[in-house]
């Protein structure tokens, strides 16, 4: 659960053009990172901290806080059935 939640935070976190990230993600994964890992790094890349402000002013903070929440439980599913899929 720890490197679950630790994948979400470094995706949220992440920044720059998805491409340069392949290289890296790659090689974690050579290096024994579980793929449902990577997937939740993946996903929870959708949320971006610095458009928060900007979404917050035009849809206001419930609708912002649902999605975001919503977006990052739909990281772990996805790392649970990645888990299931390539165990």
């Amino acid at each position: 659960m720890k490197q679950t939640l630790f994948a979400a935070i470094v995706g949220i976190l992440s920044s720059g053009p998805i491409f340069a990230w392949y290289p890296i993600l790659k090689e974690l994964k050579d290096r024994g990172a579980a793929p449902s890992l990577i997937a939740v790094f993946l996903v929870n890349r959708a949320v971006k901290l610095p458009l928060l402000p900007m979404m917050i002013s035009l849809f206001g903070w419930p609708f912002v806080l649902l999605l975001t929440l919503l977006t990052v439980a739909g990281s772990f599913g996805v790392g649970f059935c990645m888990d299931r899929l390539f165990p």
